[in-house]
């Protein structure tokens, strides 16, 4: 989760506006062409913080604990809302 706010800057340099709901700014990470460099999707019915192994079109599976990428679902938690509020405080108080 610490990675948040430099991938929300990478997706987005012109800002994300602080008056955008969260919910909005999640819909446009999922939409960006770039998504699936920095979020991975769990697979259906699983929790994102399980230890769950996936693979798609290679025969080679990865663990997840390996994996880069932040899982997808946990943009969906209080704690991911959280961290977008305070790098957008923070980039505020830099200008």
């Amino acid at each position: 989760m610490e990675r948040l706010p430099e991938i929300l800057q990478t997706l987005f340099p012109e800002s994300v506006p602080e008056s955008q709901g969260w919910e909005m700014v999640v819909q446009r990470i999922k939409e960006h062409p770039e998504c699936s460099i920095y979020f991975a999707v769990a697979p259906s019915g699983l929790a994102p913080e399980t230890d769950w192994t996936w693979g798609s079109e290679s025969s080679s599976e990865t663990n997840m604990r390996g994996e880069n990428r932040i899982p997808l679902d946990l943009l969906n938690t209080a704690e991911a809302e959280t961290v977008r509020l305070c790098s957008v405080t923070m980039n505020t108080h830099d200008l």
